[in-house]
């Protein structure tokens, strides 16, 4: 609902993905901790995602035709790998949201994601600039691009996209990003 009032649009992709899609076209780091299929259909399918943002920008980029900006999120599960379950793995809740504009910048992620932080109940975390050892450190633009936490739990990860990333995903204008975690609030 917090998404919906500030006039986003609400997609649903695929929870299965690749390496390609969720770590080299978003020039992110590959800690290791996906689940990989054991016997996958496709190539394009090869592992449970690790995030929904790489989502969100191939639905921007199979939708380069409409008019800007476009706004849009999702609520969904990310899985993670995890050795005290007993499948191995487990799923994060988390929502996610991106905008594509010719004037989008993170000024707008930023003031979005602390105003949907506080509705949801998340307000007095701590946003800093994303440390370069971050596994999201090279998706952003340098200085634009932070973590927001509070009390050694990282609540969101929010920044424009760098124009790798962009490239990577055949997007042609600015695109900001954040992903929540929603588990802080269980």
């Amino acid at each position: 609902q917090a998404f919906a009032g500030h006039n986003f649009l609400e997609v649903l992709t695929l929870i299965l993905s690749n390496e390609g899609d969720q770590f080299e076209k978003m020039c992110r780091k590959n800690p290791g901790e996906h689940v990989v299929l054991a016997h996958p259909i496709s190539q394009d399918q090869t592992l449970i995602r690790t995030s929904i943002i790489p989502g969100l920008l191939d639905t921007l980029s199979v939708n380069t035709d409409q008019p800007l900006p476009q706004k849009i999120f999702e609520v969904g599960r990310i899985s993670l790998l995890d050795d005290s379950e007993e499948v191995g793995a487990r799923e994060h809740l988390r929502v996610a949201a991106a905008v594509i504009g010719s004037r989008v910048d993170f000024a707008d992620i930023k003031a979005l994601s602390e105003s949907i932080l506080t509705e949801i109940g998340l307000s007095g975390g701590d946003c800093q600039a994303v440390p370069p050892e971050h596994a999201w450190a090279e998706t952003f633009i340098p200085g634009r691009g932070a973590v927001i936490s509070s009390a050694g739990k990282e609540w969101a990860v929010l920044g424009e996209l760098h124009p790798q990333v962009l490239e990577s995903f055949g997007l042609g204008y600015p695109v900001s990003v954040v992903e929540i975690n929603l588990e802080v609030l269980i």
